[in-house]
């Protein structure tokens, strides 16, 4: 057949559909590994929200109490004053359970005196009652994390939030109030607020 021409049909040979195959395979990887980082960033951004709100929320909680057990309403004049009852010993600070016949003890440079018993947090009233405080997911007691009147918080499954209080060395009449919130990843997120005696 001398003089007949050979015409290319359109379609595609196997070598390149095997080229698509393999460009479409790579792109669809990449493709996949970028959703699912961008569904863990998502989760992790979530997650220190709920936390950031956690510790917010606690923060509020405790700075709204006064700044010690023996702070008049009003707050003055504020404990240690010339004309007033001394401060809270800092080796005392936490809520006020140590018995004395049916009251607790509260203690300052003075020594101790009858008061309330403060076995949860709802009757809390001072900040360095929070000292010791640990709520929420393997907590030591297992507490649920709480608000200020006691009720459960919900949507905070799997976050751990502890309290430490203790007076800067050095500086008087200044309170540090310090918030762990460990997030369901066991990631800890720490904030520190100061109260000061006024």
């Amino acid at each position: 057949m001398k003089g007949s021409s050979y015409k290319r049909t359109a379609g595609m040979t196997i070598v390149e559909i095997v080229m698509v195959i393999l460009i479409l395979g790579i792109v669809l990887a990449a493709t996949t590994q970028a959703i699912s980082q961008m569904g863990l960033i998502g989760s992790r951004a979530n997650s220190e929200m709920k936390a950031l709100a956690l510790a917010q929320a606690y923060s509020d909680e405790i700075m709204s109490r006064a700044y010690d057990e023996f702070t008049p309403t009003g707050s003055v004049p504020p404990c240690g004053a010339p004309s007033a009852a001394g401060c809270t010993t800092a080796s005392y600070f936490g809520p006020e359970t140590t018995v004395s016949g049916s009251s607790c003890l509260r203690y300052n440079s003075s020594g101790s005196e009858s008061t309330a018993c403060e076995t949860v947090k709802a009757v809390f009233d001072d900040v360095d009652d929070y000292d010791g405080l640990d709520e929420g997911a393997d907590s030591v007691q297992a507490k649920d994390l709480t608000n200020s009147s006691g009720e459960v918080r919900q949507g905070y499954e799997g976050f751990r939030v502890e309290v430490t209080v203790d007076q800067l060395s050095g500086v008087s009449g200044v309170k540090r109030i310090m918030i762990a919130v460990t997030q369901p990843n066991k990631q800890v997120l720490d904030f520190t607020v100061y109260k000061v005696n006024f």
